[in-house]
């Protein structure tokens, strides 16, 4: 198979599968990247790939050397770029129409109905993602890293808007694109047919594995969910493929030349997030029933739920604090310490303690060994006008989970947020769910739970939540 040729390297450029791009194709790109900079770091040329300490040295620089570029670009090349530009005009104008809601109005007639538009949305989506691009976990990275690259076809041309040429796609507005059909398909979806329902379904499915909502979030813990959906060669780029989204160097991209299996790295990168956040190492729920001793701990088999896909900071006008710590233990467990209550208890907790309780939402996470294919949104328990639980938040939560008699349940206290806004005051707490079941002495995470209250003051106290520390297995 042909290499790209380069001069002064000491090293061999890999060979190129000619299926997914030609070498000709590849000086065609690099060309368009010379009309406007001098210097392009292309990571299948720059990277030593037969040295493995400088492979991994190279690898932990990554992030510093995306964010440091004048320029960005994310190159598809399976489409032709008439093809590729057809695609992207069609998403675009797709999005144009669902903005308007009298051509999704239920109709008797078939072909005016919402469910053709629907099929079109879905085989142009399916269309655009059969390039590798939209499937390696490396450009899922890269695309977090760098958001205003530049889409280039096959050819090294960029794409450009239907309505003006002259305005070049960049990867953010394709993203925050597909969010806005997510965002319309929720909002108009009760008003179709039940014969839309699959198609919404697998719309849903095909955004939201991809990873193309990326841009609407602050927390990492959503990509790493999404590189379960995403294709390597190598088992430990799983996570060396996606830690410099945190910001982490971890395994032999830390300590060169020491060797970690798959296992170590998913630990140790599931440390160094309890050591920024203990809060927003919780913020996940398991898709598949985690190892054993590891329930504490983020995986690729997770999610974030939608209601937590935006970590409050102060830059966006929220306050957060913190009131335990998770602390991992040498047997791969994890010692949680601060404030807890039972769980049952939360009831009187929304109806009686919190002024203008306006919303309990919980999320459990899975106990099968298969992961999911469809994800479980959060239960929402809602106020009345009056501020007061329309049900029992007990009797939601036995529904979906069944317990041996004895069982203990505790509400964990992770933290809580803020608003400094006045017009948008509103305040949220957070709690993971753990469970001791009576035939063991041992805790495991089974969940999470948090509630909000509006216009408030003063804040919300803790005053029932008492002192806890327990090792969850």
């Amino acid at each position: 198979m042909p290499a790209l040729q380069v001069k002064g390297l000491g090293w061999k450029v890999p060979p190129i599968e000619e299926k997914h791009f030609t070498v000709n194709a590849f000086h065609r790109v690099i060309s368009h990247m010379g009309q406007s900079v001098d210097f392009a770091w292309i990571d299948v040329c720059c990277i030593d790939q037969e040295d493995s300490a400088t492979k991994m040295y190279e690898i932990g620089r990554q992030a510093g050397i995306f964010k440091q570029a004048t320029h960005a670009y994310g190159w598809l090349n399976f489409h032709t770029h008439r093809n590729l530009q057809g695609l992207f005009d069609i998403i675009f104008d797709l999005d144009n129409i669902m903005s308007g809601w009298e051509l999704w109005k239920p109709s008797n007639t078939r072909d005016q109905s919402c469910v053709p538009k629907l099929r079109h949305i879905l085989s142009t989506l399916e269309s655009l993602m059969e390039d590798p691009w939209f499937t390696s976990l490396w450009t899922l990275q890269e695309a977090v890293l760098r958001r205003d690259a530049m889409i280039l076809s096959t050819d090294g041309w960029p794409l450009t808007l239907q309505f003006d040429r002259t305005h070049k796609i960049r990867l953010e507005m394709f993203c925050n694109t597909c969010w806005n059909i997510l965002v319309n398909i929720d909002d108009y979806a009760d008003e179709w047919p039940s014969e839309a329902r699959p198609l919404t379904s697998q719309i849903h499915q095909v955004i939201r594995t991809s990873g193309l909502f990326f841009t609407m979030t602050n927390n990492p813990n959503v990509q790493y969910g999404m590189a379960y959906h995403r294709v390597t060669k190598r088992p430990l780029d799983r996570v060396y493929a996606i830690i410099q989204i945190y910001g982490f160097r971890l395994g032999e991209s830390l300590q060169p030349g020491v060797a970690v299996t798959l296992g170590d790295l998913e630990l140790q990168l599931a440390q160094q997030l309890t050591f920024r956040s203990s809060m927003l190492s919780q913020w996940f729920v398991h898709t598949a029933r985690p190892p054993e001793h590891r329930s504490w701990m983020i995986s690729q088999r997770s999610h974030v739920p939608f209601e937590l896909i935006l970590y409050p900071t102060y830059s966006d006008n929220m306050i957060t604090r913190m009131f335990g710590t998770i602390e991992p233990t040498p047997r791969r467990t994890a010692t949680f310490s601060g404030f807890a209550r039972p769980l049952y208890q939360l009831d009187d907790m929304c109806r009686k303690e919190l002024k203008r309780f306006r919303a309990l939402y919980f999320a459990l996470d899975a106990w099968s060994t298969r992961p999911l294919e469809t994800i479980q949104e959060p239960r929402k328990l809602d106020s009345d006008h009056h501020h007061i639980p329309q049900g029992s938040f007990r009797k939601m939560f036995e529904r979906e989970v069944t317990f041996r008699p004895g069982a203990q349940l505790q509400a964990f206290l992770l933290g809580d947020s803020n608003s400094t806004s006045i017009p948008y005051d509103y305040h949220r707490a957070y709690a993971v769910i753990l469970v001791r079941e009576s035939a063991t002495t041992a805790w495991r995470r089974i969940g999470l739970v948090w509630w909000e209250t509006v216009h408030c003051e003063p804040k919300p106290t803790y005053h029932e939540f008492v002192s806890f520390g327990a090792e969850v297995h």
